[in-house]
């Protein structure tokens, strides 16, 4: 029991642990070529991530019709199964039928939502002469 409750109260402890922030600043190059280049890199950005936007929507549509149809195709053949064992419980495959779950099958992980749009961006940015400052700060229960 001792083990049980020490394993829980770790948990929790970790559970409450610091919360920590990054603020980025990004410094504009200061010459006219440079805020043009940074001024290029913003626009690419925003275009990479309306396509990264798109491509996931795209993907979580595609992806919840596929795992839709596949726990459809898994339930009729569930009812189908279960069906056939009225009468017969004591079969060994009767017993062991399991209902799907729809949860089971629509899942949205397959579907990436970053591109790299941020990270790319940072280093055009810095490229065309602008500066990247990232700051992490502890914002809650700071003092453990």
């Amino acid at each position: 029991m001792k083990p049980f409750f020490i394993l829980v109260l770790s948990s929790l402890l970790i559970a409450c642990g610091p919360v920590y922030e990054t603020k980025t600043t990004y410094v504009i190059p200061t010459d006219a070529q440079g805020k043009n280049c940074a001024s290029k890199c913003e626009k690419d950005r925003a275009t990479c991530q309306q396509s990264c936007d798109n491509k996931y929507d795209v993907c979580m549509r595609e992806t919840r019709l596929i795992k839709q149809n596949r726990y459809l195709e898994e339930k009729n053949q569930y009812l189908e199964k279960k069906n056939l064992c009225k009468g017969k419980e004591k079969d060994k495959d009767c017993q062991h039928l399991r209902e799907p779950y729809v949860s089971t099958y629509v899942s949205e992980s397959d579907c990436r939502q970053d591109c790299g749009c941020q990270t790319n961006f940072e280093r055009c940015f810095e490229i065309c002469g602008g500066q990247v400052l990232k700051e992490t700060r502890c914002v809650s229960d700071c003092d453990q």
